[in-house]
């Protein structure tokens, strides 16, 4: 699994004071909406001038395969100039939409690759439409104050927070981890990082990875302290 994020830039509808410091704000008010699984809305570092401008055209020109879009290629610093002092005072915020398990969407053992294995992974019909109702929520939100403009494309994985593939179980037939974290054949491996999540949710993964990591280490702990107890 891993996420859907789009950057989205939103303007005020009339100039407010300039920082030179920008505020850190997330919202969790869509993380479940109507009964949908959404996610988190957070803002992220960049502030929007014309060189953030003319970056952004053109990673939009090279993921866009329109070949129109060539015709604009000379015009993209004039236009990257005027686009970022129309938003100067803009703030750019990120959405982190949660991505669910699906079988098809799995590490493949494949000796032809220079690592031995490769991923498959389709983007899923609900998941583009759960990730268009969130851009859709979230600009109708912020009207009629805040301007919201979606700057990412259709193909908007996020590839930084991977996760998955190591299924929970009790019974070693149906996952390969149980409660702890330990691998079912092997007594002394345990899987800490995100392979164990049940699903991406809908924010940024670090957290839940480092306080489960504690939870698994003080079983360990247990364990070893049970073990020299009885060596004694």
């Amino acid at each position: 699994m891993v996420h859907t994020s789009d950057y989205i830039a939103v303007r005020p509808d009339k100039q407010l004071p300039d920082e030179r410091r920008g505020k850190s704000i997330a919202l969790n008010d869509f993380y479940v909406y109507n009964g949908v699984k959404l996610g988190s809305f957070q803002s992220v570092p960049p502030r929007i001038n014309w060189r953030y401008t003319l970056h952004y055209l053109r990673t939009r020109h090279g993921r866009d395969p329109r070949w129109w879009l060539t015709l604009l290629k000379p015009f993209y610093r004039p236009m990257a100039i005027v686009g970022g002092f129309y938003y100067r005072h803009a703030k750019v915020f990120a959405t982190v939409v949660e991505d669910l398990p699906y079988l098809h969407n799995r590490i493949i053992l494949d000796e032809n690759s220079i690592n031995g294995m490769r991923f498959e992974y389709d983007y899923a019909d609900e998941l583009l439409e759960r990730n268009k109702m969130f851009r859709k929520e979230i600009v109708k939100a912020l009207k009629p104050k805040l301007k919201a403009v979606v700057l990412t494309s259709e193909n908007n994985l996020n590839y930084g927070h991977v996760c998955g593939t190591c299924r929970f179980s009790d019974d070693p037939k149906d996952g390969v981890l149980d409660r702890n974290n330990r691998a079912h054949d092997t007594e002394n491996l345990y899987v800490v990082d995100a392979s164990f999540f049940p699903s991406s949710s809908g924010i940024n993964p670090s957290l839940t990875i480092a306080a489960n990591a504690i939870r698994v280490a003080e079983s360990i702990d247990a364990q070893l302290g049970s073990y020299a107890d009885s060596t004694e």
